[in-house]
């Protein structure tokens, strides 16, 4: 995903661990470094979200979860 400043990302995530954390790297080829960290959230609280649905007939997958956070893009 990219995104610019002034942007809000919803992560919805699901799992049996109690906590989790997101990282976000900027990914191309900086002086030879390649992707880099630029961000790390503090560890959330986590739940197992329900399991998805699946439509036979088109194989569409859907899954009705509760975001998990949000994170805005600023300029940092």
């Amino acid at each position: 995903m990219s995104a610019r400043v002034g942007d809000s990302i919803t992560l919805y995530v699901s799992t049996s661990a109690p906590a989790f954390r997101v990282e976000a790297y900027r990914m191309g080829w900086y002086q030879g470094l390649g992707g880099r960290l630029v961000w790390r959230s503090p560890e959330m609280p986590a739940t197992a979200q329900p399991a998805p649905t699946i439509a036979a007939p088109t194989r569409t997958v859907t899954a009705v979860w509760e975001p998990s956070m949000r994170v805005h893009v600023s300029k940092d």
